[in-house]
């Protein structure tokens, strides 16, 4: 209770379970897209300890370790979401969460160490990697199909098509003069 109740009074309130915006987490449990939020939602799911992935090949893995902090060497907001370059320095292998908007609203690719490495999502929104352990360097970006790079060849044949054609009917017109 308050000494006097005319003084002013200020309460701090640390928020719980702040995640970084990359972290490697070395727990997990598997669900569905459809389930994820269902299971964050569950008393005894600690997020300090666990996130929920979706993806073929993936199994439930326990721990009672929190996650290892990560770091942006590049962030998808600094790069419009061409790209993003995450430092990952940890002593077991986990699952590296990315906790950004940008690069999930879209199909990415990404390499670890420079090899390909899948992309699941994690916690129905985001987006995770496995790592190894000790220091790595993930690097994501939009994945661009054959068809995409294809499509883009023949848009710009077409213009430049045109473009030469334009000037060489220019050429030939008769002057007004």
């Amino acid at each position: 209770t308050p000494a006097s109740m005319q003084k002013a009074q200020v309460a701090t309130v640390a928020p719980q379970s702040m995640i970084p915006s990359v972290a490697v987490f070395h727990g997990w449990r598997t669900a569905a897209p459809e389930k994820a939020l269902s299971v964050l939602a569950e008393t005894s799911f600690d997020m300090d300890q666990q996130i929920v992935v979706s993806g073929e090949g993936l199994t439930d893995t326990d721990t009672s370790e929190k996650y290892t902090p990560a770091s942006w060497v590049k962030a998808p907001s600094d790069t419009r979401g061409n790209r993003a370059i995450i430092h990952v320095q940890t002593d077991k292998p986990g699952l590296l969460f990315m906790r950004d908007y940008v690069m999930s609203e879209f199909k990415t690719v990404a390499t670890v160490n420079g090899k390909k490495a899948p992309v699941y999502q994690a916690n129905g929104l985001f987006q995770c990697i496995p790592v190894g352990a000790g220091e790595s360097t993930v690097v994501i970006a939009p994945y661009v199909s054959t068809l995409h790079v294809v499509g883009a060849a023949a848009a710009l044949a077409f213009v430049l098509f045109a473009l030469v054609s334009f000037i060489r009917d220019e050429r030939r017109a008769p002057s007004a003069n």
